[in-house]
């Protein structure tokens, strides 16, 4: 994943926080190579076996925001183009 290395410690501990469902303060501590319990190693593996679950939520959020931005968008522009629209929205 060379796209880790263009982010930041925080951004580091979040991403393996929310995927690993675990503590910031915990992931933090995996990150920094401090011993983990049992139940975290487990959370962490788990984690792996689901990147693509991951991935597939992450794109389908994104692709929701982009429906969502290009309807918004749309609405805007019919509103205007409607009489009024444009200053009744001024």
């Amino acid at each position: 994943m060379a796209d880790l290395d263009r982010l930041n410690d925080r951004q580091r501990v979040l991403l393996v926080a929310g995927a690993a469902d675990l503590h910031p303060i915990t992931a933090g501590h995996v990150l920094g190579g401090k011993p983990i319990s049992r139940k975290t190693r487990i959370a962490l593996e788990r984690a792996r076996a689901n990147l693509d679950a991951i991935r597939e939520e992450l794109g389908a959020a994104l692709d929701r925001l982009a429906a969502n931005d290009t309807a918004s968008t749309a609405g805007a522009a019919s509103s205007a183009s409607m009489p009024g629209g444009a200053a009744a929205l001024a």
